[in-house]
């Protein structure tokens, strides 16, 4: 029998230094800039928004949207995302989740018009305290689709 080598531990150290400081960075971001880039009730900066009967968000409560996808969806991701209509497909992710961001914009600004997205973050626009619910249960992480009825999680090429 082999013997399996151990992970180094400089390389996790590596790792999760470059997640901590990407992390840093952010919260650094947002205290310089006393709000968080994308604020403020609707899908593009200053647009209104209307929330549904569902909605949690409270009397004065600011509400946070995701950024804008500004890529050009090509043939090929048109293609992708006509069929992952037909299969019904939503993903549902955060607006501060940056994983959910390139996945929207690896498929283009006519993302919206093929998936349904579920915000789930509850200072998110759109959010409801059942619309992340996947069969009943709480999502793990972000982003996560569900496609024909199966949940897959994380993002995806």
């Amino acid at each position: 029998v082999g013997a399996v080598e151990a992970p180094r531990p400089s390389s996790h150290i590596i790792r999760s230094w470059r997640s901590a400081s990407a992390l840093a960075g952010l919260c650094a971001a947002l205290v310089v800039s006393q709000a968080p880039p994308y604020a403020l009730a609707g899908p593009e900066a200053g647009a209104p928004t209307a929330l549904s009967s569902e909605s949690t968000a409270q009397p004065g409560q600011v509400l946070y949207s995701p950024p804008p996808v500004t890529s050009k969806t090509d043939g090929r991701s048109l293609a992708l995302l006509k069929r992952l209509r037909n299969q019904d497909a939503r993903l549902y992710g955060a607006y501060w989740c940056s994983h959910c961001f390139d996945q929207k914009s690896s498929l283009g600004d006519k993302f919206y018009d093929y998936v349904t997205y579920r915000e789930c973050a509850s200072d998110g626009v759109g959010y409801t305290k059942d619309g992340c619910l996947v069969k009943g249960k709480k999502l793990k992480g972000y982003p996560t689709w569900v496609i024909g009825g199966w949940k897959v999680e994380g993002e995806r090429d």
